[in-house]
C-alpha cells in the first residue's frame, strides 16, 4: 500500500480508502500496483539489492530500534537502477498481479508461495520462513 497527502491523477480504481490523520489531515491509501512511486522503488530496491528500513521510536530524546519482523532484500548488486517508466497496465491473475512499465514487468505476489518465474527479485524471510520469492522484475 501507499499513503498519499493528496489523490493520485487516475489511479481511483487503485484507492482503497482515505483517512484522516490528528496531524496531517486527509491522506489517500493505494493498493501499491496502481502507483508509479511504488513501481519505481520495488525495481529500484530489487535491482539495488536494498533491504527493509530499520523501524525505530524514540523515547526521551533516545533512539529505540524495533527489530524487524521481516527480513526483505534485493536480487541485485547495481550501483543504481534504471529509470521506470509510467504504468502502462495492472493485470490480476489470481494470486499475482503483474505490473506494466513500458519495457518493464512486475510481477508481485498477492499470495505467498505463488509462481512468479525467473528474474531479479525480493524476497523476504520471517521465523523458518526463509527466501520467499514476493516480486520479480521480467521484460513485458
Amino acid at each position: 500500500m501507499t499513503y498519499r497527502a493528496a489523490p493520485l491523477a487516475a489511479a481511483e480504481e487503485h484507492l482503497i480508502t482515505t483517512t484522516d490523520h490528528s496531524v496531517l489531515g486527509r491522506r489517500w491509501v493505494y493498493d501499491g500496483c496502481g502507483d508509479p512511486v511504488w513501481a519505481a522503488t520495488l525495481a529500484a530496491g530489487i535491482l539495488t539489492g536494498a533491504q527493509q528500513s530499520p523501524m525505530y521510536f524514540e523515547d526521551g530524546g533516545v533512539r529505540v530500534d524495533i527489530p524487524a519482523r521481516m527480513q526483505v532484500r534485493g536480487s541485485g548488486t547495481a550501483s543504481s537502477a534504471p529509470s521506470v517508466g509510467p504504468i502502462d497496465a495492472v493485470r490480476d491473475d489470481g494470486d499475482v498481479t503483474a505490473v506494466r512499465c513500458g519495457d518493464l514487468e512486475i510481477a508481485v505476489a498477492r499470495v505467498v508461495g505463488a509462481p512468479l518465474g525467473d528474474g531479479p527479485h525480493l524476497t523476504g524471510s520471517t521465523g523458518d520462513a526463509e527466501g520467499l520469492v514476493l516480486a520479480v522484475l521480467r521484460p513485458s
